[in-house]
């Protein structure tokens, strides 16, 4: 009996019948590199649930694997169709290009990256408009006859220096801004449509004309994100992995793409933020704002 080894040996290298072995290789290695993790996942998710259910607790890392493997459970449905069928792996690639989400977070493609870091870089031209926004009513607040007003604006001003030129936050100052009624002024409720319209493009959420509707959206998806940054803050970072840190920077709309950066500077970037979120009495527009001014302080050269 000839091998199909030995077949693909006697076809000349520059038929594109070899091109064609070397997919079908490249992509059965794929399918199987995929299921492989997502079963150990599952596997490891279960005792997870067994160990919750038995009355223990997670930490931030096993929560966001149960989270990840019940998404992936629910996706891999309609993927393996396009595994088992034959000749349905065919129409796999048009498929994830009209439905990006549909594919497994097991089954990684660098066309998912490209387009992560796509969606990263539209979130920093939106935080950069937001900033200018928050900017305008930092000016505004100036004309008010309300002397502790003008005393926040000036912390507020402080803060802003000091970010630009030395990427430090003044946590003096900013005590000052969240014990002073300048904070009522950047409530979710106090904004302009356009401000929270903006906060929104930001976050990732759907804009809508209603202020109210917009501002439970925001509410509810910095409220996931504060519950995270508990669990963070609680179990710390030493436990957490490159992609880790990676995906917890994305999802916090901070750059995480210099090559130069080393997984403590990561972390460190990470933390600065979960500190943030950590303060009760700090607006969300403001910890947006402070964000977005280290990212101006980060790239002032190419500015």
């Amino acid at each position: 009996m000839i091998r199909f080894k030995r077949v693909v040996e006697g076809i000349p290298r520059n038929s594109y019948l070899r091109g064609f072995n070397h997919a079908l290789k490249e992509g059965f290695n794929w399918s199987v590199c995929g299921f492989r993790h997502f079963f150990y996942n599952l596997k490891y998710t279960n005792s997870l649930i067994q160990k919750r259910i038995l009355g223990n607790g997670l930490t931030f890392n096993e929560k966001q694997l149960v989270k990840t493997t019940i998404k992936d459970t629910i996706k891999i449905i309609p993927f393996s169709f396009f595994i088992i069928v034959p000749f349905a792996e065919f129409g796999l690639p048009f498929v994830i290009k009209l439905f990006p989400n549909m594919l497994p977070s097991t089954f990684a493609l660098k066309s998912i990256k490209e387009r992560d870091d796509n969606i990263l870089n539209k979130r920093k031209i939106e935080l950069l408009e937001f900033h200018s926004l928050i900017q305008n009513i930092i000016s505004n607040l100036k004309k008010s006859d309300n002397s502790d007003i003008i005393s926040g604006v000036n912390s507020l001003e402080k803060i802003h220096l000091e970010l630009l030129e030395k990427n430090k936050l003044d946590q003096e100052e900013l005590g000052k801004v969240i014990s002073g009624p300048i904070k009522e002024e950047f409530k979710l409720e106090n904004l302009d449509i356009e401000t929270l319209q903006s906060i929104s493009r930001v976050m990732g959420i759907p804009s809508t004309r209603s202020k109210l509707f917009l501002i439970l959206r925001i509410r509810y998806r910095i409220l996931k994100l504060k519950n995270e940054d508990k669990d963070i803050l609680w179990d710390g970072t030493d436990q957490m992995n490159k992609q880790q840190l990676q995906k917890a920077l994305i999802s916090r709309f901070i750059d995480r793409n210099k090559k130069e950066y080393s997984i403590e500077e990561y972390k460190k970037l990470l933390m600065n933020w979960v500190r943030l979120s950590s303060m009760k009495q700090l607006p969300l527009s403001l910890m947006l704002w402070i964000q977005a001014t280290r990212l101006i302080s980060d790239n002032i050269d190419k500015l």
